[in-house]
């Protein structure tokens, strides 16, 4: 492999040479080597095996925060897809995994894969001249490798990194582009247990992309809760376009089959009316479409929305509808308006707010509307 290095403001192309005793010899034919050091005892044997291998970043990461992450297979059961290391983690042998036999081979193809990844789509930091250097003298301490077996990949029907990224966002973790990871304003939940459970965007929606560029590119480095709250209800508005298209389509076949019956006609075209309704579509969003409303996600969110609502002196709601729609239409049409006292509390339904996006983009489905 060739690695691409800025050192001492110049850009060199380096060859992976070898590892060897904790060390990663990296070789130029007109520069010195770079080692790349870390103190674990690496394992190796999987070095002939097949990988995919992404970088993401996570706010204030601790070395301990090693990770197996499991997705749902071919069965709906949770199995293993690999593993996420932190950077830092590859730099200590003080954290529980630093004997873990399994750990050490993952770590290994961590690091030599991530050091393949630099380059000009990705943020790292720039050398100075040497030729020793840790994990973390090149990457940003934030920095988190995601490691993903293909011999795994059999037990699952489709495997899109794209579709785990609100699953990620959730926990906290960012792809890593080239903005500094010390703009990343996102904070999400920690991980109970070792295991960090992700749910896959559902394959019904079919512009997940421009929803992880929503969240990616914009939400984790916004600062304003107002814009944040923005970013996320536009995913909501992708949403339920789907589900317009989806109401369309069973209307039209409503009034293919009910010919020349009036009455039928009527109430069929009644019904288009009603679908217009940005209202009507976020209920089935909700209440139809998704399975947010079978479990407490939404217990926080209403109490927090109904707060809000208070405070701007409107109606609090019951409906999904009822307390977030309201929201919306007060930062969209009365932003100028807005109380600076009411930040935090928007901040807080924000948080809220993420918080349901991984149940209701995996558990999204056509077929779960019937006629």
């Amino acid at each position: 492999m060739v690695v691409r290095i800025n050192v001492d403001g110049e850009i060199a192309n380096y060859d992976y040479s070898e590892y060897s005793g904790g060390k990663f010899i990296l070789k130029s034919n007109d520069k010195d080597d770079i080692i790349v050091s870390t103190p674990l005892i690496l394992d190796d044997s999987f070095k002939n095996k097949d990988f995919f291998v992404y970088l993401f970043a996570k706010k204030d990461i601790k070395e301990s925060d090693i990770f197996e992450v499991h997705c749902k297979d071919k069965r709906s059961s949770w199995a293993r897809l690999g593993w996420l290391i932190p950077i830092i983690s590859l730099d200590s042998n003080d954290h529980n995994f630093a004997d873990n036999p399994h750990f050490l081979k993952y770590a290994y193809i961590g690091a030599y894969k991530s050091l393949e990844l630099i380059g000009d789509s990705v943020y790292y930091k720039k050398l100075q001249k040497d030729v020793a250097f840790s994990f973390s003298d090149i990457f940003h301490e934030s920095s988190v490798v995601l490691v993903v077996s293909k011999e795994l990949l059999v037990n699952f029907d489709k495997f899109e990194i794209e579709r785990l990224y609100p699953g990620l966002i959730s926990f906290g973790y960012s792809q890593l582009g080239t903005l500094n990871p010390d703009e990343i304003t996102l904070i999400g939940n920690h991980p109970t247990g070792k295991v960090l459970k992700i749910e896959a965007i559902s394959e019904d929606i079919n512009n997940y992309k421009l929803i992880n560029d929503l969240l990616f590119h914009s939400y984790v480095y916004e600062k304003k809760a107002v814009f944040k709250f923005f970013y996320l209800y536009q995913i909501i508005e992708l949403l339920i376009e789907i589900v317009y298209k989806n109401e369309q389509n069973i209307l039209v076949e409503k009034l293919i089959e009910a010919k020349e019956d009036l009455a039928k006609t009527k109430d069929i075209i009644g019904d288009i009316q009603e679908y217009m309704s940005e209202k009507k579509r976020i209920t089935l969003l909700i209440d139809t479409y998704s399975k947010v409303t079978k479990n407490d996600s939404l217990n926080d969110l209403k109490s927090l929305c109904n707060s809000f609502l208070v405070k701007i002196s409107r109606k609090e709601g019951c409906g999904f509808d009822e307390y977030l729609y309201p929201i919306r239409n007060f930062i969209f049409h009365q932003y100028k308006d807005f109380p600076p006292e009411l930040s935090a509390l928007l901040d807080a339904v924000v948080v809220e707010f993420l918080d349901i996006f991984p149940l209701l983009l995996s558990s999204f489905s056509l077929s779960n509307r019937t006629r």
